[in-house]
């Protein structure tokens, strides 16, 4: 039995997936073709008071700081995407309708600011490691991301960051429609109540990729051998 604080598939999801043929795992992590996405681990979105504050989120530090650091040691790549807005406005499209109170109006993710730094308690990003700035949820979208990862000879992206039903969903979404494999940290990822963290974990699970803690995932690596 997993402990209370993992992620755990409702049973009758379980018995959909059994009926459609789902092997368990649908795949295993490759160290040598993964990469670690950070996404969105901004002072915006995790310091206290923040505009684009999540559940708990600070409690998934120090499990995404963990991996960003086994990650660097077994030489993994690790990639940063950042969400960032233009201080003179303009970029936002119809997310501006969607958060006028958070977002850059607001305050929220402007470039240059402080709160649209990396938080502070993680691993800043190293010279030799990718950063992609984004203006909308995924990761993907008008980015480089996908050229740096076929040039890196990636085919696995293990997931984390901010929100969880948002930016890392629609990244993971992306991801999965570029045929990349997808691993989503359940406790690498946190969003705006436990109902949507939830509700995002076990749509990645049923059409996306696997849903793993970071215990999990670091424990897949090391019986890989590498």
């Amino acid at each position: 039995m997993k402990p209370p604080n993992e992620f755990e598939l409702p049973e009758n999801v379980k018995k959909f997936l059994a009926a459609v043929g789902r092997k368990d795992p649908v795949f295993r992590i490759n160290p040598k073709t993964s990469a670690l996405l950070v996404i969105d681990m901004q002072r915006d979105f995790l310091c206290a008071g923040a505009p684009l504050e999540g559940y708990k989120c600070r409690d998934i530090v120090p499990n995404v700081k963990k991996l960003i650091e086994y990650a660097r040691k077994k030489g993994i790549p690790v990639i940063w995407a950042i969400h960032v807005h233009s201080p003179h406005g303009g970029d936002m499209g119809l997310m501006e309708d969607m958060w006028p109170k958070t977002g850059p109006k607001g305050g929220g993710l402007v470039k240059g600011r402080k709160g649209a730094k990396i938080y502070d308690k993680l691993p800043q990003p190293l010279d030799s490691e990718v950063v992609i700035e984004k203006h909308r949820y995924s990761a993907f979208f008008q980015t480089d991301l996908d050229i740096h990862l076929r040039n890196l000879g990636v085919d696995t992206l293990i997931i984390t960051g901010m929100h969880t039903n948002i930016c890392c969903q629609t990244t993971a979404r992306d991801g999965f429609m570029r045929d990349f494999k997808i691993v989503f940290v359940s406790d690498g990822v946190a969003s705006f109540t436990p109902e949507l963290h939830k509700a995002g974990l076990v749509d990645i699970a049923v059409a996306f990729g696997r849903v793993m803690s970071s215990a999990e995932v670091i424990k897949e690596i090391e019986s890989s051998g590498r």
